[in-house]
């Protein structure tokens, strides 16, 4: 073995160099520039001029090719490295001396872009987003309030509060209303949003935020049965999803849940309790601390009493069809009707004097139905169980099966399916578990009698002589 000695040793420049020349994401370009920072100051040596005008070279040729190959968020990242970097960033005291071509670029990729919401928002290293924000400012004075509203949909966790108070600074905190509803509408898609909503939005103003408790409930589905969660992820893998989730509901020792508890009754305990033991998503240990908890609050958790299906308060029933009815509903008054209804509000609010404008009242009057249906869908949701064919009973009429009725009198007999939430349709025979009709079958027993009216016809009684599985039967069809 040969030991070489050099008097003058590798300067920080030389052992930086091979780690930044072989960095090819943003992501490691901005570890390696960073390591390279805390060095120098750990050494109490000043950046040299000579190589951070070689670095910014390269970041520079790092900009142009992630252009050139189609990759404007990776590009946009790059540019920002200055932003935290340089000496207006997160190390004021002393960042490294970059001029401001890579800032320029920033700026030119996003006024650029058909949509800087969307490239923005992809850049997904939460350390770049303070120099998102500064930019998109400077690009867009007139209208970053609205950009930065949207872009809390797609921002990290620690940047919505940041967003959402610099959009009430600038006088416009009208539009996070409409922001809190999507998160809530779309919670697979925008979860970090969803959870910002569940902690609390650090503004000042009121929002249109439902109850903890139907909060919680939204983000529970997202980590319920995986027949139901799974179809939810959108943007992100379902395990990108849970992770967020499971953070966000611990964090600070579940603060918030135990908080959301305190204002909760021991049926209303059941039905969270229920819904948490369904949250397979949740993992073994997150779902293990909150039952505990819950368990701790409520003495009397497990012990309920046992009632029929359709009884059972805590449980919505729906068939595939009609769970999915419900979802498209959800999506046309969200990505639909509300944003006609904003764009309507913003069209008569132009018009001036708002005590006389006759469209901007019928305008708000229906924004506040939309939002009302909103909730009672989204309501109808954090409570939905998929109707499975071994839910179904065999000894009563119940929810899930078809009803064979034989007129007392003589006649033909009359077949009734009795099925979840909005399935009723009278044509086909199908009636909703909810409805007067099917409340009059549930319980029966084959033998017993009734009397009914169908289709405007006068009472007749019937006799139920047969029960089946309908669930079975739908799912042995090919």
């Amino acid at each position: 073995m040969f030991l070489v000695y050099d008097p003058v040793g590798r300067t920080l420049e030389q052992e930086t160099w091979p780690a930044f020349s072989t960095a090819t994401t943003p992501r490691g370009l901005l570890d390696v520039l960073e390591g390279y920072l805390r060095d120098t100051k750990h050494r109490k040596t000043q950046p040299d001029a000579a190589f951070i005008q070689r670095v910014e070279g390269a970041l520079l040729e790092h900009v142009d090719r992630f252009c050139k190959h189609q990759e404007p968020q990776d590009a946009l990242a790059t540019a920002l490295i200055v932003e935290r970097l340089g000496p207006k960033g997160v190390s004021r005291s002393g960042g490294l001396p970059f001029s401001d071509r890579l800032g320029e670029k920033a700026c030119e990729l996003l006024r650029s872009a058909d949509d800087p919401v969307t490239l923005a928002g992809a850049v997904s290293d939460a350390r770049l987003w303070p120099g998102i924000m500064s930019r998109v400012e400077q690009v867009f004075p007139d209208r970053f309030p609205e950009i930065f509203a949207e872009l809390i949909l797609h921002a990290p966790p620690g940047m919505c509060d940041t967003l959402a108070r610099r959009v009430e600074k600038a006088g416009r905190a009208e539009l996070l209303g409409g922001i809190v509803e999507r998160a809530i509408s779309n919670p697979g898609r925008f979860t970090d949003a969803l959870l910002w909503v569940w902690k609390g939005p650090g503004v000042k103003g009121d929002l249109p935020i439902p109850p903890v408790l139907e909060v919680l409930k939204v983000i529970l589905t997202l980590v319920g049965p995986a027949r139901l969660s799974e179809g939810k992820a959108a943007g992100q893998t379902v395990n990108e999803m849970r992770a967020k989730v499971r953070a966000g509901l611990s964090a600070k020792g579940y603060a918030k849940f135990r908080q959301c508890i305190q204002t909760i009754d021991l049926p209303l305990a059941r039905t969270l309790r229920e819904q948490i033991e369904r949250a397979e998503g949740l993992g073994p240990s997150a779902q293990g601390d909150l039952l505990n908890i819950l368990s701790r609050a409520f003495a009397d958790l497990y012990v309920t009493p046992q009632v029929a299906m359709w009884e059972d308060e805590s449980v919505l029933y729906f068939s595939e069809e009609g769970l999915r009815r419900l979802e498209v509903e959800r999506d046309e008054v969200v990505n639909v009707k509300m944003r006609e209804n904003a764009k309507a509000i913003g069209e008569a609010a132009a018009h001036g004097d708002l005590s006389e404008n006759s469209e901007y009242k019928f305008a708000i009057e229906e924004r506040d139905l939309l939002r009302a249906r909103l909730a009672k869908i989204n309501r109808e949701l954090t409570l939905a169980k998929l109707l499975e064919p071994e839910d179904v009973p065999t000894d009563h009429v119940s929810i899930g099966q078809r009803v064979t009725l034989q007129p007392t009198g003589g006649g033909g007999p009359v077949v009734l399916s009795i099925m979840g939430v909005g399935d009723s349709d009278l044509q086909r025979k199908v009636l909703a578990y909810q409805t007067p009709l099917a409340g009059q079958l549930l319980g029966k027993r084959p033998g017993d009698s009734l009397s009914m009216t169908l289709e405007g016809e006068a009472s007749i009684e019937y006799r139920i002589v047969r029960i089946e599985n309908a669930l079975a039967k739908l799912n042995s069809v090919p």
